[in-house]
């Protein structure tokens, strides 16, 4: 069965039409996003978090406001109404939120650049240990004009299943290579990935804590060695969509096939 049937397995079971749907699925998007970043709440640490504000004992508070932030952050993205125009201050708010608790303002020589406001960064930055450079500062704001040109300019077109996953995966893969921010880049491009999924009411795709170093791997592969092609990040997506969706598909079937509690078979 290939992603276009299985999305419309899933919109036919009525998964997303469940109790409390929208609330678990958006738990799970920000469980695996913040671990993705350093976050070492459990999946029950979070959920408990998220609905009765109790932080984990033993770890850092800024685990616990990463997680709230990125909630809020999801909470945000559900909520732009359909067809909605992205801009640069769409973008922007979704990082403004994203590291709201965590984040802070960056003095360079070209003046302030407070990331808690969504600020585009006005420096360079380098890839963790090793060492390699994102495009310079000056390119930024360029390049995401030509990104937010671009997402529009598909999402004006007629619904396609793939090509709209396509396109979120695009958006996804060029925040990362951009790297607009000092800070949030990875937690925001997931989520852009995600606000072009729900404009075009689709499963929104998790990328998974387990899959991290693989899906850094091919990111970097791509941006660093020049050996690769986006394609193979696609790959890499579609197939974590796939087995997301299979999982979820049969999680409600299995759930579907007990028998409820008070009634007689």
């Amino acid at each position: 069965m290939n992603i276009k049937q299985l999305v419309k397995e899933y919109k036919d079971l009525g998964i997303e039409l469940e109790y409390d749907y929208d609330k678990f699925s958006s738990y799970a998007l920000t469980h695996h996003s913040t671990a993705i970043e350093g976050s070492e709440l459990s999946e029950t640490d979070t959920q408990v978090l998220l609905d009765y504000g109790l932080t984990p004992k033993g770890l850092p508070i800024t685990h616990s406001l990463m997680v709230l932030d990125h909630q809020k952050a999801v909470e945000y993205i559900r909520s732009l109404p359909k067809k909605t125009i992205f801009s640069n201050e769409i973008i922007q708010k979704i990082e403004s939120i994203v590291v709201k608790s965590t984040g802070k303002v960056y003095h360079t020589p070209l003046g302030e650049c407070d990331t808690t406001k969504g600020d585009y960064r006005l420096g360079g930055v380098r890839r963790g240990f090793s060492g390699e450079s994102y495009m310079n500062y000056q390119k930024v704001v360029p390049e995401m004009n030509k990104l937010i040109q671009h997402i529009n300019t598909e999402l004006s077109k007629k619904n396609d299943v793939m090509k709209d996953l396509e396109l979120s995966f695009y958006a996804h893969y060029k925040i990362a290579e951009i790297h607009p921010f000092f800070d949030g880049n990875g937690r925001t491009a997931r989520l852009l990935m995600n606000a072009i999924q729900v404009q075009r009411n689709l499963p929104l795709s998790i990328v998974f804590k387990q899959d991290k170093a693989d899906y850094i791997n091919v990111l970097r592969e791509i941006q660093v060695e020049e050996a690769k092609n986006i394609q193979d990040f696609y790959d890499f997506m579609f197939a974590s969509y796939e087995r997301q969706l299979k999982q979820e598909i049969n999680n409600f079937l299995d759930q579907e096939q007990k028998p409820k509690k008070g009634l007689k078979k």
